[in-house]
């Protein structure tokens, strides 16, 4: 009886034992057979972006500009085998599988070092190329991931600020895919500053050629402008200078102007002709300001062509701005609007006065040359009264203002083949979690959850005891 018993409990015991070993094969071989599906799949669908700042993650700018590429773009990685950075190499995974126009292929320039020649570059760079166009350009991997220089003075290391991989590959994307060539020049002569390099960045990811002229020494206007810049000019223009402006825009020219000062007369009388006039003083705005009320923050049309796709609730911060007034132009082709104005709190303040008003911050003009029988062109004047506004103390401080967006709107806004991306950088700063209300989150974590714990366990065991 008992020998029964015994041979029973075996067999069951054996028999489970087979069923546990059968189960536990059929999960491991479920289990490799899923790594092994899982491992044939591209990486961006399945490598989650973890990161503090999203560096792997590509705005709907790109999403939506890559899904009309309508030309083969080939991106050429050219470093050392396992030298690659790896943030690099994973951002173009993800970028490259948004659209089959894009490839992308990796040269070792120690193995083929004519690359380097070929393209004039150096290694650790990415080039980007299309046959179609037969245009090339190349990013450094320094202007991909950014290093503040300066840290190394006081540091004595390098220190990462920036992950700029998707601007920069957008761009010469944008760059190489296109035939023609726009070009931006910056006046000369006046005491103009030079434009911020945050400003100068923007334009050249927008493809932008840039240069400077002096329309005394240089003869005029080059043929090839297809916008002039006059950033906080100091001193006015000659006569024969206001003629050469006046004759650019009749032409069809465009023309942006940031002025600082109201008392450079000739300048003064190009933006009469166009309908605009400067008022004395600087504006203040009881109404619409930050901790000052010389520091604007004007009312943004979404009417206006240069600001229509900005969102209601934008901001602009703009200190020490000048006023302008809307009059009637002295042609009546010329349409004339405000893109950013006051409140109707504000004042024009000199020395001696204050005189209250709606004043116009930024405003443009715009003429349409030429007889229905003849092809139509348009000129444009744009004006902004204050330099301020792309000033790196005010665009680098305050991240959430509109300032660079609105300028490089007015930069790009009738060249043509121009794309206007502008991709900000992801930061790499180091993260730090910070508590706000740390005395009360100290109480929560010290008394209070302690203190339930207790309780509860207190409660449990009483609760035991009885039983």
């Amino acid at each position: 009886m008992k020998q029964r018993f015994k041979q029973r409990l075996t067999e069951g015991a054996s028999r489970q034992g087979t069923y546990a070993a059968g189960t536990t094969a059929i999960v491991i071989a479920i289990v490799i057979i899923l790594n092994l599906i899982v491992g044939q799949l591209p990486s961006n669908l399945v490598q989650l972006d973890i990161t503090d700042s999203k560096l792997y993650t590509i705005s709907q700018i790109s999403k939506d500009y890559l899904a009309k590429l309508d030309k083969e773009v080939e991106i050429i990685v050219v470093a050392e085998q396992n030298t690659i950075d790896e943030r690099i190499t994973k951002f173009l995974d993800k970028y490259a599988a948004l659209t089959p126009k894009i490839t992308v292929t990796e040269v070792d320039p120690v193995e083929n070092p004519t690359i380097l020649k070929t393209y004039n570059i150096s290694q650790n760079s990415l080039v980007v190329r299309c046959q179609e166009t037969g245009k090339h350009t190349n990013v450094p991997f320094s202007d991909i991931v950014v290093y503040d220089v300066y840290s190394y003075y006081t540091t004595g290391r390098y220190t990462e600020t920036e992950f700029d991989a998707e601007g920069q590959i957008t761009s010469a994307v944008d760059y190489v895919v296109k035939d023609s060539t726009t070009k931006v020049y910056t006046l000369e002569g006046h005491g103009e500053a030079t434009l911020p390099v945050s400003a100068l960045n923007l334009i050249d990811k927008a493809n932008i050629k840039t240069d400077t002229v002096n329309l005394l020494i240089d003869g005029g206007i080059p043929d090839d402008c297809d916008l002039l810049i006059s950033y906080a000019p100091e001193k006015d223009l000659a006569v024969d200078e206001l003629t050469m402006l006046r004759n650019f825009l009749q032409g069809g020219g465009k023309l942006l102007l940031l002025l600082d000062s109201d008392s450079l007369k000739n300048f003064n009388t190009l933006l009469a002709e166009y309908g605009m006039e400067m008022v004395e003083g600087f504006v203040a705005d009881t109404s619409r300001s930050y901790q000052s009320p010389y520091f604007l923050l004007p009312k943004i049309s979404t009417s206006s062509e240069i600001t229509s796709g900005f969102a209601a609730a934008a901001m602009a911060l703009i200190p020490r701005a000048r006023g302008l007034i809307l009059k009637d132009p002295e042609r009546d082709s010329i349409t004339t609007e405000s893109f950013m104005t006051t409140s109707d709190n504000a004042f024009a303040v000199t020395d001696n006065e204050k005189v209250p008003g709606t004043y116009t911050i930024g405003a443009t003009a715009v003429e349409k040359i030429g007889s229905e029988e003849e092809e139509e062109n348009t000129s444009r004047l744009t004006v902004i009264t204050a330099s301020s506004m792309i000033d790196p103390t005010i665009t680098d401080s305050f991240a959430n203002v509109v300032n660079l967006d609105i300028f490089m709107k007015a930069v790009s806004l009738d060249l043509k083949d121009i794309s206007n991306i502008v991709i900000q950088p992801k930061s790499l700063d180091t993260p730090y979690n910070t508590i706000k209300n740390a005395k009360l989150w100290s109480i929560l974590f010290i008394f209070i959850i302690p203190l339930i714990l207790l309780v509860g366990g207190f409660m449990y065991w009483l609760k035991r005891r009885k039983l």
